[in-house]
């Protein structure tokens, strides 16, 4: 974390996560086509075999870019989630400073019983999906639509967006 000398916070974090059943399934696929499609090439057109160098360009991009990171960078009150696409590709997913955000709670918290079933909401997943780790949830609004945000901070995130708004964020 920073703290310049005017008052600015910066603090960022990485956080990688964890292949669910979906990305699972899809690199499997992958890799199941490109052995099929490889036994296709070689039994039946043995001489294309040069084929299968793009065949498995492809399997290799496919399987890779089901690998996901998530990064938080808490700016001054600004905090942005950025995701990572297979160690390829990034992108900005949210962007909102702390006067758009009503709450910041753990996830089991008492305190978002009010906003868990709203059907109004907007729904985003950028969390580790990992069980060992205390995901947080926000609540705001983002683009004119109210947003309930799942991610993974860590305390040096919690502090400085506790420090800039201590009544909206909730400890454990």
């Amino acid at each position: 974390m920073y703290n310049g000398a005017n008052g600015d916070t910066f603090c960022e974090v990485l956080v990688s996560r964890r292949r669910g059943t979906p990305e699972t399934v899809k690199a499997a696929l992958a890799i199941i086509v490109g052995l099929l499609f490889s036994a296709v090439i070689i039994l039946l057109v043995p001489m294309f075999f040069i084929l299968l160098i793009p065949v498995w360009a492809l399997v290799i991009f496919v399987v890779r870019m089901q690998k996901l990171e998530y990064e938080y960078i808490f700016t001054s009150g600004d905090l942005d989630i950025d995701v990572l696409i297979g160690n390829y590709k990034r992108k900005t997913r949210m962007s909102f400073s702390m006067e758009n955000i009503t709450l910041v709670a753990p996830e089991n918290s008492y305190e978002l019983d009010g906003y868990r079933r709203n059907p109004n909401s907007h729904r985003y997943d950028f969390s580790a999906n990992n069980v060992m780790q205390t995901n947080y949830i926000i609540i705001g609004n983002w683009n004119n639509q109210q947003i309930y945000v799942k991610f993974t901070p860590n305390e040096q995130i919690l502090d400085a967006m506790f420090r800039t708004s201590p009544n909206k964020v909730r400890r454990r």
